[in-house]
């Protein structure tokens, strides 16, 4: 069988499970169970208080093992181990824990302009997703990779490393931290570049606006001559028209 928590997507499989009803308490005596491919540890002696029969008291922990999840929505599809904990009285209750990702890749192409208006539309309807009376959950995670964040589409393959919190609650998701990039390819000015260097930070977690920092470096030919080009390009992503973008080669030529 499986199980299914108020405000959280994906349903957990149930290989093995003791379960009793006391004081109006479900109380998790064993447990083996599966979330997403991976494994459920350490869900035993989390409690679910019953008011009228509908959940209203949480204290659930567990440690989700090799996990392939999206959550929140707005994030990629996720591989990682996470230790997690989730309290509180509904409708609002906060889940809080540590993410260690194994992979976490953004794969869908990407256009400036409808990007910035998906991220701008995500966060109108996550902020009136639950006035129905669903529970919101509060977040306070930390997510943190050493090279298992990524992206893979038509901008080009990189891969980062770094730390994120996602804060907020799932009305009105934020980011905050920042990652540095471990090399890749990048598709610039219809050339491939190496991606020497890059940085992508969150320095507002109410905006959902990356501000990044790259720098490229590709070889050009031409019949007589071999270039050295290189990139410096500074900018967010709510205003890539802004970019600021400095360009040298070796030996000089005109843009």
């Amino acid at each position: 069988g499986s199980i299914r928590i108020d405000a959280f997507p994906h349903p957990v499989d149930v290989d093995r499970g003791r379960f009793s009803l006391r004081d109006g308490q479900i109380l998790v005596e064993a447990f083996e169970g599966r979330l997403g491919g991976g494994r459920i540890e350490g869900f035993e002696g989390s409690r679910i208080e019953l008011v009228d029969l509908r959940p209203r008291i949480y204290d659930v922990h567990a440690t989700c093992v090799d996990c392939t999840v999206r959550y929140p929505s707005m994030l990629p599809w996720t591989r990682a181990t996470a230790d997690l904990r989730l309290t509180g009285t509904a409708p609002m209750v906060t889940l809080q824990g540590d993410v260690a990702v194994e992979d976490m890749t953004y794969r869908e192409d990407f256009n400036w302009q409808s990007s910035i208006l998906t991220t701008t539309n995500r966060r109108s309807r996550q902020q009136g997703s639950n006035g129905d009376g669903k529970t919101v959950v509060g977040l306070d995670l930390r997510v943190h990779s050493d090279g298992g964040f990524g992206i893979s589409n038509n901008l080009g393959q990189a891969r980062a490393s770094g730390e994120l919190r996602v804060v907020g609650d799932t009305r009105e998701v934020g980011l905050d931290g920042e990652l540095t990039t471990q090399g890749g390819r990048v598709w610039f000015r219809g050339h491939d570049f190496d991606l020497t260097s890059g940085t992508f930070g969150f320095p507002d977690p109410q905006t959902l606006d990356p501000h990044f920092h790259l720098e490229l470096d590709t070889d050009v030919s031409t019949r007589e001559q071999r270039y050295s080009i290189h990139y410096d390009i500074d900018g967010s992503l709510s205003a890539v028209g802004e970019m600021q973008i400095a360009g040298r080669s070796d030996p000089q030529l005109s843009e």
